[in-house]
């Protein structure tokens, strides 16, 4: 399971304890379809990036007939360290989210912590959290340079309960896609679908923004999809 959507199905979960208890407008220039960025510097950008950022969540939870609206706020903390993974040297992406979620009335304390590995060409090779851990079986370059309209597959990766690997948990695909923002930037969507082991696939976008230097800004990750005889949409967006 990506930390992705490790992050977005945490909040479903919080969502159901809360619930059972009781961005940006304006205009922007025309977009440039042609348009090319530094892809690949763009993901060693957001591997190396250390900053803490305020997100808020939106979505709903539909359970036992009943829909619920959720929300909440919390900050997202990323730093990066030298590690290991799988007994290869890595460099280790720490995300940390951290506030309050509420649904029906009812407040939860939402807490997510996931690691990201890749090696030193920023190839991806594995994520864990509390719940997952994910080892890239396969993965593809992303491209050097990139324009809106260019889309591929990224990696797979298979996941188990934990660092035994002894107990599935399912299998990961992640591809990318390249649409127009802009004059100057486009929109990266990065595409988690992962199948778990009961079968169901969770399915969760992250959007960030790429300009022609290579800067990366994370913009939302959305999710919807049915889980344990729920239904869930969520929108976390990152300010």
């Amino acid at each position: 399971m990506s930390p992705m959507l490790n992050r977005c199905a945490a909040l479903c979960l919080f969502s159901i304890l809360a619930a059972c208890g009781g961005g940006g407008g304006g205009d922007a220039p025309a977009p440039a379809p042609s348009l090319s960025v530094p892809l690949a510097t763009a993901v060693a950008n957001f591997v190396n990036r250390t900053q803490s950022s305020p997100v808020t969540v939106n979505g709903s939870i539909t359970s036992g007939g009943q829909t619920f609206t959720l929300g909440g706020s919390g900050t997202l903390s990323e730093s990066t360290s030298s590690s290991t993974f799988e007994g290869q040297a890595a460099l280790r992406k720490n995300s940390t989210m951290t506030g309050t979620l509420t649904a029906n009335g009812q407040s939860a304390p939402m807490s997510d912590t996931s690691q990201m590995y890749f090696d030193t060409n920023y190839r991806p090779l594995g994520d864990t959290s509390d719940t997952s851990y994910c080892v890239v079986t396969s993965a593809t370059p992303i491209p050097v340079t990139a324009k809106a309209g260019d889309n591929g597959p990224w990696y797979t990766e298979t996941c188990y309960t934990n660092g035994s690997k002894s107990v599935s948990a399912g299998t990961g695909s992640i591809s990318y896609a390249v649409e127009p923002d802009t004059a100057s930037t486009v929109i990266l969507k990065i595409i988690a679908q992962t199948s778990v082991a009961t079968g169901v696939t969770l399915p969760v976008t992250s959007i960030f923004r790429v300009d022609t230097s290579g800067q990366i800004t994370r913009l939302q990750d959305l999710a919807s999809f049915a889980l344990a005889g729920e239904a869930f949409t969520l929108t976390v967006t990152y300010r």
